[in-house]
Formats: structure tokens, C-alpha cells, sequence
């Protein structure tokens, strides 16, 4: 069982953390399905804190994207709700917890873990798997996240990326032949 941790200053961004944020559960013993549906970040910020885990879901993209994706649908089914009763915006909470799945779904793509969530300053630019202007794209979801554009905006940033990580896949698979 970890101990908790101190939350790495890379990762107290808003609206993801708060600089009030001191540590980070220990979600060890839980389902990775569980940890991600809690806090999708948990792998990267052990790593960043230099903790070993058993699970690195950037060096196995393969395995455990599918599991992201997993988490996204839920999510995404509890925002369409949200919308389809008539609600004039989605759940900030939501929403914040869609965009930490399309972070670490660029970063996991790329295996490599999220390094920080300082999005004004990502270096989205070296990413080989990434959605046309993504850092773009991504800064305008943080900023009015409850909007329903919005939302669309992250269902097609989460699909441009999946895209292109089945096509890297498929390519690597062929090529292996």
C-alpha cells in the first residue's frame, strides 16, 4: 500500500488541482478502471514523484488507452444527459474530467506520461499523435468548459486522437508482419 503523497507542483493547475491540493490519495488497491474514473492523473503524478508502480499505461498504450476510452464513454453519456434534459451547461466536473482523459489519451498515445498540466506552456508540438491545433483547441475547453460547444469541441479532439492512434497501431502491427 503507498503512503499518500505530496501532489508534484507540475500538477496543481486549475481546474484540475488547486494549489491548496497537498496529496493524493492512495488509489493502489483499486481497479485501474476505478483510478481512472477518481483521478485519471494518478500514474503520471507516481511517476512524477518518482514512486514505482506496477502500471506505466504510456509504456502499453495499447492495453490501456482502450481502458480511457472506457472511462470517456461514461462520462460522455452522463454530459449528453445533461444536455438532452435541457440543462444550459454541462457539469464543470464533468467536463474537467473529460479534458484530464483527452490529456493523458495524448500523452499515453505518445507513450509518454502527462509531465505537468501547465496547458499554456504544453509542448504539445513534439507529439506525433495529436488533433490539429490541439494546444489551441485545448486552452478553449479549459476556459469554458460548462459550454455546450464546448463539449463538442472535446468529442472531437478525443476522436481526431483516437483515430490516429489506431492508425499508428495498425501500422505497427502491419510492419511487424
Amino acid at each position: 500500500m503507498l503512503p499518500s503523497i505530496e501532489l508534484p507542483k507540475d500538477f496543481r493547475y486549475e481546474p484540475f488541482f488547486s494549489e491548496k491540493v497537498q496529496c493524493v490519495s492512495d488509489l493502489s488497491g483499486n481497479s485501474i478502471e476505478e483510478v481512472l474514473r477518481n483521478n485519471p492523473f494518478f500514474y503520471d503524478i507516481c511517476a512524477k514523484a518518482n514512486i514505482d508502480m506496477a502500471i506505466s499505461p504510456w509504456t502499453n498504450s495499447a492495453l490501456y488507452v482502450p481502458l480511457l476510452l472506457k472511462e470517456w464513454d461514461a462520462v460522455q453519456l452522463k454530459i449528453i444527459n445533461q444536455f438532452q434534459a435541457k440543462a444550459r451547461n454541462a457539469d464543470k466536473a464533468d467536463m474537467n474530467h473529460g479534458i484530464s482523459i483527452l490529456i493523458c489519451l495524448l500523452n499515453w498515445s505518445n507513450d509518454r506520461p502527462v509531465d505537468h498540466l501547465d496547458v499554456m506552456h504544453s509542448d504539445m508540438g513534439s507529439l506525433q499523435i495529436k488533433p490539429i491545433n490541439a494546444a489551441e483547441r485545448l486552452i478553449y475547453l479549459i476556459s469554458k468548459p460548462e459550454q455546450y460547444h464546448s463539449f463538442v469541441q472535446l468529442q472531437q479532439l478525443i476522436e481526431e486522437t483516437l483515430k490516429q492512434f489506431y492508425k499508428k497501431n495498425a501500422m505497427t502491427n502491419k510492419n511487424k508482419l
